[in-house]
């Protein structure tokens, strides 16, 4: 199976013969590993080798992009005419905004492949911690994969980036009734703790099968980890500007206005190397950056 990279030059070349003022080319070659597991053992262990290919193209101002998945000469060409067409019945923005120029990007970070040996270890060790007194079983799912990103654009912006990320999730069932789900990311499955993550899953099925009955009332509440992690995700993609301007955002027309407590202050820093999703640059070639969305409760 070819290399999706392999074909970047070509397919820009493609995008400009077809027309495109400008184009951008992405590549990524995927490896990952993933391990499910219920009734306290392994039951299914995959791996997929992935390749596709992101056209980002510009007919008379206007963006759209062509995916392609089945990497040959013949589908890249389809998907730039398909693209083509389609871009005459988008509306003429009313913003000219250019790609960015001249950027060349390579990743310093070495990167060991993953080994799905070791996904398997992690599995059994979230097992063989959760397994504590009144405990009936554990499921859940652990996966490990690399990927390697290349750009290439018709304004002169190179890059190569290659990047790990792991997750594991585990959900543990009482004798009782009570069940306890945690999860954890990292940039390699072997910086997860699996042991103690299984054991605090099931230190919250042990809680949760002896319920009690609450007062009506106004409460504070005191939020987990993946509550908090899940919200602030949402909160975060919909401060983006696509999700603004197609009206999907609560966040439209608040610029510099409080959104949020004073306390709350996020930040989204994909220049961090040792954290999942990080990148070298976007997908038009600009370098990643630290950004603040909310500052003290006011959206930046």
């Amino acid at each position: 199976m070819p290399k999706a990279a392999e074909f970047l030059e070509e397919a820009l070349r493609e995008a400009l013969k077809a027309g495109a003022s400008e184009a951008i080319v992405i590549s990524d070659d995927s490896l990952e590993h993933m391990v499910r597991f219920s009734n306290n053992e392994v039951t299914v262990a995959k791996t997929w080798i992935t390749s596709s290919l992101s056209i980002l193209l510009v007919f008379n101002g206007k963006r759209i992009i062509a995916h392609v998945e089945e990497l040959s000469s013949n589908s890249i060409r389809e998907a730039i005419e398909r693209a083509k067409k389609s871009a005459q019945y988008l509306p003429q923005p009313t913003v000219e905004a250019p790609l960015p120029r001249e950027g060349k990007f390579t990743s310093e970070v070495e990167i060991q492949a993953p080994d799905i040996g070791e996904v398997v270890h992690v599995v059994e060790e979230a097992i063989a911690g959760s397994l504590i007194e009144g405990i009936d079983r554990a499921a859940g799912v652990a996966t490990d994969g690399i990927s390697e990103i290349h750009l290439l654009s018709s304004t002169g912006c190179e890059g190569v980036d290659r990047r790990r990320g792991a997750h594991l999730s585990v959900r543990v069932f009482s004798k009782d009734g009570g069940s306890g789900q945690l999860a954890e990311c990292a940039t390699a499955i072997t910086k997860i703790n699996a042991k103690a993550l299984g054991a605090e899953a099931a230190q919250l099925a042990s809680v949760g099968s002896k319920p009690v009955e609450g007062d009506e009332g106004v409460y504070d509440v005191v939020l987990g980890p993946m509550v908090v992690a899940n919200l602030f995700n949402e909160v975060a993609s919909l401060a983006s500007a696509f999700y603004v301007e197609a009206g999907l955002s609560f966040l439209a027309q608040k610029m510099g206005k409080q959104v949020a407590s004073p306390k709350i202050t996020l930040i989204d820093d994909a220049t961090l190397l040792d954290a999942p999703a990080s990148r070298l640059f976007d997908g038009e070639g600009t370098p990643s950056k630290r950004v603040t969305i909310i500052k003290e409760g006011v959206l930046q």
